[in-house]
């Protein structure tokens, strides 16, 4: 099993170190290493957790911030992770739901982008209930790596 607990500088280390590779993939299309890009979501985060294992031990952050470029009332869900997820996968599956309209109280309207190479991570946030935009890619970063914006209202 694993719990939700509030964030601390470790678990950002610990997370960025142990980092997935297509999550990797995604921040390095932004040109962040995974510790800076752990930083700034929690830092810029109104909502922010840190998931850990049965002996404490930090497996994934996620977040929600609502940067001063989007409109009022609109939340940029986050989530970047390790291997170690798949350990916990049933229950991190079942309480993301729970964190997902947790976060849509706080925001009418989630929205960001997502890895278009990444099929987990799609499968997921559609699983979650967020429209996928295929049709609206934006390339990212220095490669043109494709980005789909998602959304969820709530």
């Amino acid at each position: 099993m694993g719990r939700v607990v509030y964030p601390n500088a470790h678990h950002v280390e610990v997370v960025a170190r142990e980092m997935r590779q297509p999550d990797k993939d995604e921040v390095a299309c932004f040109e962040h290493t995974p510790y800076e890009a752990l930083m700034k979501g929690w830092l810029a985060s109104t909502i922010c957790r840190t998931v850990v294992d049965d002996y404490g031990d930090p497996i994934a952050m996620f977040g929600v911030s609502s940067p001063e470029e989007v409109p009022p009332g609109v939340g940029v869900p986050w989530l970047l992770g390790t291997p170690a997820l798949e350990d916990i996968s049933f229950q991190f599956l079942r309480e993301s739901k729970y964190w997902v309209q947790y976060m849509g109280q706080k925001y009418g309207y989630l929205a960001n982008y997502i890895d278009s190479r990444n099929e987990v991570h799609l499968r997921y946030i559609r699983w979650l209930g967020f429209e996928v935009f295929e049709d609206r890619g934006v390339p990212v970063g220095p490669d043109n790596i494709i980005f789909y914006p998602f959304k969820r209202t709530s």
